[in-house]
């Protein structure tokens, strides 16, 4: 992933958007953007803690 703090965020609800708006599974979209499923998972069900 790229230097950018939001970057993997945005990948990640990316990854999620496209289940839902296009049936996609998690799985496809992982591999085709080359991201391991388990990176998605850690990211989307991450807890914020608020920090800037």
């Amino acid at each position: 992933m790229g230097e950018g703090l939001d970057e993997p965020v945005i990948v990640a609800e990316f990854i999620a958007s496209q289940r839902t708006m296009s049936g996609v599974p998690h799985a496809i979209a992982c591999r085709a953007l080359e991201v391991s499923q388990s990176w998605f998972y850690k990211w989307i069900n991450r807890k914020p803690t608020g920090r800037v």
